[in-house]
């Protein structure tokens, strides 16, 4: 992966970021601002260290969620931000859509069989991988700038038709109740 994603240290070192611009990952949203803290707040001084993420940024959580014990991918679609520093990091280089690698590991098993060979897991149930290490998994993607578009589109329309058709039975489900 290497040859399509370059680690990034970029830091909040100047305090550009505040506390509104903590971004977050979760399973069935993309990265987006982090408006529920868990009664976890980060200092203004913590925050410094939080890694800047521009917009399309590759975002690797690092940390189990829900059915997936080696974290999750995300790219940064919105504005920028900051993750915190157990987040890894990446901007895509140029022969790459960044989106691609977003929809590549939204396959659970794809994701699972890229990570499982590179992470060791901790006894606090935490991801031990490094920035660097991350990178050293394959994948078979499409090299033609075209073909990538075309696949990150279908996949969009895919989503979008799939949670157009959830909020319609969703609705109808709620007129029965009526």
């Amino acid at each position: 992966m290497s040859n399509f994603l370059i680690s990034s240290n970029e830091k909040n070192k100047t305090g550009e970021y505040g506390q509104g611009d903590i971004l977050a990952a979760s399973l069935g949203t993309e990265l987006v601002r982090k408006h529920i803290f868990f009664g976890l707040r980060s200092t203004a001084e913590s925050i410094k260290n939080y890694r800047i993420a521009n917009l399309g940024d590759v975002i690797y959580t690092k940390s189990p969620i829900k059915g997936y014990p080696n974290g999750i991918i995300r790219t940064n679609k919105g504005a920028a931000g900051i993750v915190p520093s157990m987040y890894c990091v990446y901007h895509s280089s140029a022969s790459i859509n960044p989106d691609l690698i977003q929809t590549y590991f939204e396959d659970k098993y794809r994701l699972n069989a890229y990570l499982y060979p590179l992470v060791n897991v901790g006894a606090r149930n935490n991801v031990n991988i490094t920035d660097s290490e991350f990178l050293e998994g394959n994948i078979l993607i499409p090299l033609d700038a075209e073909e990538q578009n075309r696949i990150v589109n279908f996949f969009n329309q895919l989503n979008n038709t799939i949670a157009l058709h959830q909020r319609k039975q969703s609705h109808k489900k709620e007129m029965k109740l009526c």
